[in-house]
Parts: C-alpha cells; sequence; structure tokens
C-alpha cells in the first residue's frame, strides 16, 4: 500500500518535471518528442526494467558501438593495476566472462552487463599479452657504453641537436641479456652527422653514455619511460664521439623489418627535400604535414599554435587524410570520365575509390603513422569500401571499428592523448552531424514538396553555400573544442579561449590551400618538381601562421588548468560517450555525468611541497595557494612541469621570495600551512633544521638522529622517486612517484636498506620485481606541532 502511494506520488512529480521541462525546452525539442519523454520517464518510475529492456532492444543497432569502450576500459584496467597481474588471473578472468555470458544469455540485461564484462577482460588480455611480447631489458644505471647498431630513425631537433633511434647489435662492457631492443641518443657533434650522412638502416658505431628511462617528475605525472617501454626503447642518452657508419644493414633482418626501414629512409630523404627546398619554419610545418617529422619545430611556434586552437594542424589526422584521399577520388575520377571508353564501359568510380585506398595507405606509411592518422586511414577505408560494394556507410560504425582494430594492435594507445583526442573529436563530430542530418532530411521533406517547380540554381545560391560552409566550420570547431577540451585540460592543462576564433580565420586555407598543395607535391616530389607546389603550400602555412600569432596574443588566450581528479575526466568521458553513442532520449543523462565531473574538479586537493627526484628543486605553496621554488635561480624541466600542473602559465625565473621564506648559501626554510618546511644544501646546517623544522629535505644523505616530524634525504628520492606532500589538519599525506607507479615490467624497482646508526648506512639496488613491497600505498605521518 506504501509503495502504491509512494508510486504515485512519484508520477506526479514526474509528471510535474516534464511539463516543467516541456516549457522550458519548447524551442528545442518537437512537442511530439516532448509527449513521449513524459510517457517514457512515467512508464521507468512504475516498470524500470521493463523500461531498460525495451529501450536497449530499441537501441540494438548501437551495441557494437560499445565494443571498443568495454574494450577500452580492460585497458586502462590493466594499466591502473599497481602489480602485474599473471597470465593465469587474466586468462580465468576471460573464462569467467564467457561463463557469465552462458548464464545470462535469456535475460537481456544481464547478458549485456555479462557481454561489456567479457570484453573487458579480453581488453585486459590484449594489454597483457603485449606486455608480454614487448619485454625489453632496461639500462639499470648511468654507464658510458660503445653502441653497435642499426639506425632506425633520426628526427632533427633544432638547436637541440639531432635524436638517433638505434636498433642495438652489441653493446660493450655489458653483458647481452641486459641489452635493450633500442635505444635513443641525442647528438649535438655537427661532424658526427654532416660529415658521414649515415643512412637510416645502416649499421652504426658510437660512443654514448645510456641512461635509465625518465621517471615521472611527480607522483601522477606523465610517465614518459612507459612510452618509451613499448616502443622498445630501454634507455635514452648523448653521443659524446662521432658516429663510425656501415652503409650495409645486417643481412638478418626480417621482410618486415626491412620493408620498416625502407619506409623510414623514404620518410628521412623526403624531409630533406622538402626542408632543403622550402627552409625555415614554413619548411618544416611542410614536412610535419607530409613526413610527420615535427622535430624540427621550435617550442614557441607550438606554443603560438595551440594558443590559438591550431596545434591540431600538425597532427595528422582525420582532416588530413579526408583531405588528400578524397581530393585523390576526384582527380582520377574525373581524369577517367574524360575517356569515354572507359567511363561508359567500367565502374570507374570503384576504381578511383580502390586508388584513393591505396594513396591512403601510402599517405599512412610516409607520414609515421601515428594513431590519429591510423584512425583516420582505417575510417576512409570503410568509407571508400562501401562505394565500391555498393553500399552505405555507416559512419558512427566506422569509428567503433577504427578504434577496436587499434586496441587490439596498440592496446597502450588508449593512454595517449592522440588517441583520446582523436576519438573525442571523431565521434562527438560524426553523432553531432547524424543528429542534425536527421532532423534536418525531417524538416526539408515538406519544404521540397513545396518547390519542386522551382529553379535549383536560385534556390542554392552562392550565398547560401558559403553560409552553409560557415556555419559547418563553426559548428565543426564548436563540436570538436568542447570534447577534446576535457582531454586536452587533463594531459596539457591549459584551454584555447579562442579556438573558434582560429579556426575560423585559418582552416580554410589549410583545407584549400595547404593540403591539397601537400598531395601535389608528394606526387611531384619522386620527380624533383616539388618547388613549385611546395611554394604555394609554405605560403599558405606562413599565412595560417600569421593568423596563429594574431589570436594568440588577444588576452587570456591560453588559460592554465590545474590537474584533475580522475573521477571527473572518467565522468566527463563516460557522459560523453553516453550522449553519443545511444539515440533514445535516455541518451541526455550523459550530460548529468558530464556536469558531475565538471562540478568536482575544484575539489582535487594540491601539494603543499614537491621534491624533484635528484633533491635540486623544491616547490612549497605559500599563502596565496601558488608554488614557489627554494634554492633555485631559474626553472629547469621538473620545476616547468610542476607549474604547468598547477594550472600556473605566469612564472618568471628567478622567482621572488614571500615572507614566509629565507634562503642562505646552506639552504632555505618556507612556511606553508602552519607546518616549517626546511631545505638542506649542506650537512653542516642539518643539525639546526632537524632542531627548529617539520619537515627536513636534504640533497644529501642524512647519517644523523634527526627530531623532524618527516625526513626525505637522497636516498628516499633515489628509492622511491620525486615526492609530493600534501599537509592537512588532521596529519601530513606523504606520495611518490614509486608508489604510484607499481611493480610493472617497464618500471626499475630500487630496493633501499639503511643500517640504523649515526655514520652506518648502506643502500642497495635490486631488480627482482618480487623484492620490495613496501613502496606501495600511502605513507601517513601525523602533523608534528607547530612551535
Amino acid at each position: 500500500m506504501a509503495w502504491a502511494v509512494a508510486q504515485k506520488g512519484l508520477v506526479r512529480i514526474a509528471r510535474a518535471l516534464v511539463g516543467l521541462g516541456q516549457r522550458i525546452s519548447a524551442k528545442l525539442f518537437e512537442r511530439s518528442l516532448q509527449g513521449d519523454l513524459g510517457r517514457r520517464l512515467e512508464a521507468f518510475v512504475r516498470h524500470p526494467l521493463q523500461y531498460l529492456t525495451r529501450t536497449l532492444e530499441l537501441e540494438w543497432a548501437r551495441w557494437f558501438l560499445w565494443l571498443p569502450v568495454a574494450f577500452g576500459a580492460g585497458i586502462l584496467v590493466y594499466f591502473a593495476l599497481p602489480f602485474e597481474p599473471e597470465p593465469v588471473w587474466v586468462m580465468a578472468g576471460v573464462v569467467a566472462g564467457v561463463g557469465l555470458v552462458l548464464l545470462s544469455r535469456r535475460f537481456l540485461i544481464g547478458f549485456l552487463l555479462s557481454a561489456a564484462l567479457l570484453v573487458m577482460a579480453l581488453g585486459l588480455a590484449a594489454a597483457k599479452l603485449q606486455t608480454e611480447r614487448l619485454q625489453t631489458p632496461m639500462i639499470p644505471q648511468k654507464t658510458a657504453v660503445t653502441l653497435t647498431g642499426i639506425l632506425e630513425a633520426v628526427s632533427d631537433r633544432g638547436r637541440k641537436g639531432k635524436r638517433l633511434t638505434i636498433q642495438v647489435l652489441a653493446i660493450e662492457g655489458l653483458p647481452a641479456e641486459q641489452w635493450p631492443k633500442r635505444v635513443r641518443i641525442t647528438t649535438r657533434l655537427k661532424t658526427a652527422l654532416q660529415a658521414s650522412q649515415p643512412a637510416i638502416g645502416s649499421t652504426i658505431k658510437v660512443r654514448c653514455v645510456l641512461r635509465p628511462l625518465p621517471e615521472p617528475v611527480y607522483p601522477g605525472g606523465y610517465d614518459y619511460a612507459r612510452h618509451l617501454w613499448f616502443a622498445g626503447i630501454g634507455a635514452v642518452g648523448f653521443a659524446i664521439s662521432p658516429l663510425t657508419v656501415t652503409p650495409q644493414a645486417d643481412a638478418s633482418s626480417s621482410v618486415g623489418e626491412t620493408l620498416r626501414l625502407w619506409v623510414q629512409r623514404l620518410r628521412h630523404r623526403m624531409h630533406q627535400q622538402i626542408t632543403a627546398a622550402a627552409p625555415g619554419l614554413s619548411g618544416q610545418i611542410a614536412s610535419a604535414l607530409i613526413t610527420g617529422e615535427r622535430g624540427g619545430i621550435p617550442e614557441p611556434a607550438y606554443e603560438v599554435l595551440r594558443a590559438a586552437g591550431l596545434a591540431h594542424v600538425l597532427a595528422i589526422s582525420g582532416m588530413h587524410m579526408g583531405i588528400i584521399t578524397g581530393a585523390l577520388f576526384w582527380l582520377l575520377r574525373a581524369l577517367l570520365a574524360a575517356i569515354p571508353a572507359l567511363a561508359l564501359r567500367y565502374p570507374i568510380k570503384k576504381w578511383a575509390a580502390a586508388a584513393a585506398i591505396l594513396g591512403g595507405a601510402w599517405y599512412l606509411a610516409v607520414s609515421g603513422s601515428a594513431v590519429s592518422t591510423e584512425r583516420a586511414f582505417i575510417m576512409t577505408t570503410v568509407m571508400f569500401l562501401a562505394v565500391i560494394l555498393d553500399r552505405p556507410a555507416i559512419a558512427l560504425r566506422n569509428v567503433a571499428l577504427a578504434a577496436l582494430i587499434i586496441l587490439i594492435l596498440q592496446p597502450h594507445s588508449v593512454l595517449t592523448p592522440g588517441f583520446q583526442m582523436s576519438f573525442a573529436a571523431a565521434t562527438a563530430l560524426v553523432a553531432f552531424y547524424e543528429f542534425v542530418v536527421g532532423h534536418f532530411d525531417r524538416s526539408q521533406s515538406s519544404v521540397a514538396k513545396t518547390q519542386r517547380g522551382a529553379n535549383p540554381g536560385r534556390v542554392m545560391s552562392w550565398l547560401r553555400w558559403a553560409g552553409l560552409y560557415l556555419g559547418g566550420v563553426m559548428a565543426t570547431t564548436l563540436v570538436a573544442s568542447i570534447a577534446v577540451a576535457p582531454f586536452a585540460a587533463w594531459h596539457f592543462h591549459e584551454f584555447e579561449s579562442y579556438a573558434l576564433a582560429g579556426n575560423l580565420l585559418a582552416m580554410p586555407v589549410v583545407s584549400t590551400l595547404v593540403m591539397p598543395m601537400a598531395l601535389l607535391t608528394m606526387l611531384a616530389l619522386p620527380l624533383g618538381l616539388e618547388t613549385i607546389p611546395l611554394w604555394g603550400m609554405t605560403a599558405g602555412i606562413e599565412l595560417v601562421l600569421k593568423i596563429a600569432s594574431w589570436v594568440a596574443g588577444w588576452p587570456a588566450a591560453s588559460i592554465g588548468i590545474a590537474t584533475m581528479p580522475v573521477l571527473a575526466i572518467s565522468l566527463m568521458a563516460l557522459g560523453g560517450i553516453w550522449l553519443c553513442l545511444w539515440q533514445q532520449n535516455w541518451r541526455f543523462l550523459g550530460l548529468p555525468a558530464v556536469a558531475a565531473g565538471m562540478a568536482i574538479i575544484p575539489f582535487k586537493p594540491q601539494p603543499s611541497v614537491l621534491v624533484a627526484r635528484d633533491g635540486k628543486v623544491v616547490a612549497v605553496r605559500g599563502e596565496d595557494a601558488k608554488l614557489t621554488l627554494l634554492g633555485a635561480r631559474s626553472v629547469n624541466f621538473s620545476a616547468r612541469n610542476w607549474f604547468e600542473a598547477d594550472g600556473d602559465r605566469d612564472f618568471r625565473p628567478p622567482l621572488s621570495r614571500t615572507r614566509s621564506q629565507r634562503c642562505d648559501s646552506s639552504g632555505c626554510i618556507a612556511k606553508s600551512h602552519g607546518q616549517l618546511i626546511a631545505f638542506s644544501q649542506v650537512p653542516s646546517a642539518l643539525r639546526e633544521d632537524c632542531e627548529q623544522a617539520d619537515i627536513v629535505i636534504a640533497r644529501f644523505a642524512i647519517r644523523q638522529p634527526c627530531a623532524a616530524a618527516i625526513k626525505i634525504d637522497r636516498l628516499d628520492l633515489w628509492a622511491k622517486g620525486a615526492h609530493a606532500i600534501y599537509l592537512a589538519k588532521n596529519g601530513v599525506l606523504i606520495r611518490t612517484v614509486a608508489e604510484m607507479r607499481g611493480r610493472r615490467p617497464w618500471v626499475l624497482p630500487r630496493v633501499l636498506k639503511r643500517h640504523r646508526g649515526p655514520d652506518s648506512m648502506m643502500f642497495q639496488q635490486s631488480f627482482n620485481l618480487q623484492t620490495e613491497r613496501s613502496v606501495n600505498g600511502w605513507t601517513v605521518k601525523p602533523a608534528k606541532k607547530t612551535r
């Protein structure tokens, strides 16, 4: 009885809310849809399971779209684990998922949930399989060696020299079991490359200093070591001698390896041709748009393009692939149509589509095969295959299929900004235009009946086409900007305020001049006739740079955003996916999830103290809630990343001191949240710091008793990496890089053993993944009372 009364009350409340929503959103939804929404909401209150079952049945055509979502979620679970799962447990999860699917196959909701869990288990298994397949040793410590290997890639870094990727054949001084598959070294010795000009695929010998893969600069920061490890790179370093070049590569290379080296040689040769014919920044950008080589573009140019919302122009994606393949398709079809003997007897449209697929594959190879390019190629291939098979191409299915293929082949790519931003933009754009086209077709059907006798030339005037083009550019830019904004804030900690204006001004130049000239340049490069089309391409690039510089100069063009909580980005991503993939009215439930993710962004606690791994830089949050460096005259790489993660882009070195900070030749002291922090740079200042400070940070090993509540010295930093200290009223919370990374194959574990006593200390390094277990979890210490 009580439940029936409650049901009636809920139904009345639902009807009242629906009526209010109908009056507010009368201009957004058709009135027939509003009435249907009210009935469905009432049905959900009365019989929720029946409503969900019926809605899922209506959405059966969209079930496939959720396969890459569940698969990617399983991969994310794998990388979020603090330990490496055993293969038997991974397979057990897959078997359990199959059992759940078989048990729940007669109940739709249970079947779909079980299928989602099974696909997640398969995604975790795919990530585990890739990890086992790509196992590579890592250099444990900095060491000088003589390296012999095959030169795989050369990247021009401008003033920073050239970056070489070398496949290791031998390393003198190290046992063979410690040789990485590949190493990446930088050389600034001009004679090393200019005198010998090594070709891609040559066997080279060089004396170099190798170092372990770089760790994150703060707990929870970007793990560049993981990215390098999955590329087969086990060490980084720099050359200390010129290269000794042997032109012939190793004859034992496989066919696939030989083909890959040939493509790399071709890319490098094309890059040299382009930059020789068009020196300067515009030539470097032209090479980036054709070969994908962006190493020669200086950082200030990146900053200008990023502030104007045009950084995506440098990342070869759907726009570039669509223009190249579309122009090739149109050109070949026009040429074949000019030959009546072919046009009247053969399917020239299908021929042109097949040629466009081959052209897209060529562009994918020479551009470096980035994730965004692979996604664009797969979607373009599916579209042209639909033309060949006389079938309509379902756009969102293309996006889902592209994502699924990439995740199966490269599971770790789900963590990269390119994958997340590329598929976020593609999914949002396709879903938006599906929605718009569906409503536009229905609204125009009645208009078309009344205009059957009208002149099409007058109806579709050039003014209307211009308006449609501008409206399309505005809508595309707005939708794509909204879709990628959470991921840009998550990875790059910034928001471009004038991205819409920058794209409206620059994208017509890119689509009508730069990329068509890029296609002509690629066709002319083998003939040595690239000068003329490259001149037109660089002229368009210079115009784009002028537009970007103008827009970036507007006030508050780029706004810094502090690191957001994982829950916030997860809610916004899930809400956006829910909104885009479903078709029924319940898709709008994704909007509250997005709003909830945005609402919790300000509640993420920010670290009060940050300590770099080398102990040379310490940052303390002052009374103005901003970070200030201690004991540093300039901003190094670690500090720059700290400020960017804190959303502070206005710092200027050297940083000024505040009232609560004092420094001298022996160290610095500062106050934060009522705690006194001492940064000791020489051992002679340690005793005084330990007596007065609550937190002591030392650049050296502490070998004497210290009364401070928290002590961090060089050995702690060596063993656990960079530290972040969170000061609160109820205690002190310490996080380290080692805790956040866990025990994974791409992490070099370090075991620190201290012997008690003022002058007795020993530390030891170990490479057994199972030896150190104490570095995982939070280290909690009570706050020391302020004197």
